[in-house]
């Protein structure tokens, strides 16, 4: 695994190295030892959990940092989110980093990985994910000052297009009125040319 993560980090693909890493479980929260679960409920998450059934698991336990790992291998890291949220320890924030990176809110997660950091300063899997994170968000912030630029660049094209198209209306109003005027004084000197030939007989 870390062998593909490094190959990945030396190509540039941050957001395969990113996505490698992350699927790496989440720190665990819990130890399962039955003396430790108080309720039936956590009892039946941590069966659901055993089977894999993540989605059962994580709307099952009732200790939000269970749902919250459940919900997470589940990859529903909206709900996982939420739930890391209110865990102010180290693992919680560490895994809200994980959560939020999965939803593309790099900002977000780089804030969750900070707080992980100023906990234990040692823990080398934030400051990780931290640094891919943070070429993530620069990834993400350069396509977007792309993105606003092709959209400055098409609504000028727009713009000059249709700057165009009125000159063009407004050269052809100007020529059909010029015709216009040509016709009625062509009209004029026929007319004139006429009564002068019939005054003379």
């Amino acid at each position: 695994m870390m062998q593909l993560l490094k190959s990945f980090l030396r190509k540039g693909h941050y957001a395969l190295a990113l996505m490698t890493y992350l699927l790496i479980q989440p720190v665990d929260s819990y130890s399962w030892q039955w003396r430790d679960l108080w309720s039936t409920k956590d009892q039946q998450g941590q069966l659901f959990m055993e089977k894999k059934d993540y989605s059962a698991a994580q709307e099952t336990f009732k200790r939000p940092d269970w749902a919250a790992t459940a919900a997470y291998r589940n990859q529903n890291y909206k709900k996982a989110s939420m739930l890391y949220s209110s865990q102010h320890n180290e693992a919680g924030y560490y895994n809200l980093g994980n959560s939020l990176a999965h939803l593309g809110q790099y900002e977000n997660a780089l804030k969750a990985y900070d707080q992980a950091l100023a906990l234990n300063p040692q823990n080398q899997d934030a400051r990780h994910n931290r640094k891919i994170v943070e070429q993530l968000l620069k990834q993400q912030q350069d396509q977007q000052k792309q993105q606003d630029q092709q959209k400055q660049q098409d609504q000028q094209k727009q713009q000059d297009q249709q700057k165009q198209q009125d000159q063009q209306k407004q050269q052809d109003q100007q020529k059909q009125q010029d015709q216009q005027k040509q016709q009625d004084q062509q009209k004029q000197q026929d007319q004139q040319k006429q009564q002068d030939q019939q005054k003379q007989q």
